[in-house]
């Protein structure tokens, strides 16, 4: 399974002011807040939305149309499969979305089936509106790296591969001298190539002589998944437009995903150093955000339950 990361921000939605603003502490108490009347209450496209902290900083991010059954539940005990099994296999429960949360940023992981990051979006801002912060918006930043050909080409092992050139680009006259149409292709807008291994196979003499027969002029793309040592995972770096910045974990054993997770954030370079451009760029301390900031525990999520326990925010 594959986790992105993204920095987050506050905005004003009046003043257009952005700020940064640890909200781990707010999400991750809010994850461990065991009350399902107001966990169960909250929406994204007609189904139910619940977050559960598994670990440190690590949620799972579920979904179900059931709302009923999943308040009547108490979850706090329950391990991953233990919940799929209650609320039923179609409830895309058994493909739970994995979100761990820390300043300034969090990762997302997720599969075909499960819920996507736009739900964990959604469900933050809601969480801002129902405590009376509807003026702020939860404001999301992908954290992105770009390599190039030369980190490219010296890492060890190359995977699958795929370049896109356009018409002026070096690349295309090659292959258009080569194939015989080279006063014939003007109507080409461009060439994309995709370059397979065998399963568990380098194939970086072959990538390297094609990104030898490349120029820098119209290359479009030019993604390839490639690692240093046959012990680590691929990465998957972009040399023409960028990309979110990932890792591969192994969500096999519910239990070790939490650990998985953290010991890629720990390796991840490239990671803490888009952090810190992140962090750099952006301003903090220079406004007020104590009326969500105070959503920091357990009991003041508990005065918060008592607040709206009769009010239209839990009536579904």
């Amino acid at each position: 399974m594959k986790i992105s990361y993204y920095g987050y921000s506050l905005e004003h939605k009046v003043k257009q002011e952005t700020h940064l603003v640890d909200l781990s502490k707010v999400i991750l108490s809010f994850a461990e807040f065991d009350n399902p009347d107001v966990k169960g209450s909250f929406r994204f496209n007609s189904e139910y939305v619940y977050l559960k902290r598994i670990s440190g900083c690590v949620c799972i991010l579920l979904m179900t149309r059931d709302g009923d059954q999943l308040r009547s539940i108490n979850t706090s005990n329950l391990s991953i499969n233990e919940l799929t099994s209650m609320l039923g296999s179609e409830q895309k429960l058994g493909f739970a979305s994995y979100v761990i949360v820390k300043p300034n940023y969090f990762g997302f992981a997720s599969s075909s089936l499960s819920p996507k990051f736009d739900t964990f979006v959604d469900l933050v801002n809601e969480i801002l509106s129902r405590t009376n912060n509807g003026n702020i918006h939860f404001r999301v930043t992908p954290l992105l790296r770009q390599a190039t050909k030369n980190e490219a080409v010296s890492m060890q092992y190359i995977g699958r591969t795929t370049i896109e050139v356009g018409r002026k680009n070096s690349l295309t006259r090659h292959l258009a001298n080569a194939l015989f149409v080279s006063d014939s292709y003007d109507e080409l807008d461009s060439i994309e190539i995709t370059i397979k291994p065998k399963r568990r196979k380098s194939i970086k003499p072959f990538v390297e002589a094609i990104l030898n027969l490349t120029s820098d002029e119209e290359l479009k793309k030019l993604n390839l998944k490639a690692k240093n040592d046959a012990a680590s995972a691929m990465l998957d770096l972009y040399v023409a437009g960028r990309g979110v910045i990932s890792d591969v974990i192994d969500a096999t054993e519910e239990s070790l995903i939490g650990f998985n997770i953290e010991e890629k954030i720990a390796k991840n370079e490239t990671l803490h150093e888009q952090l810190r451009e992140f962090k750099r760029d952006g301003r903090e301390n220079q406004a007020d955000f104590s009326s969500i900031l105070r959503y920091c525990d357990e009991p003041s999520w508990s005065d918060y339950a008592l607040s709206v326990q009769d009010s239209y925010n839990l009536r579904q």
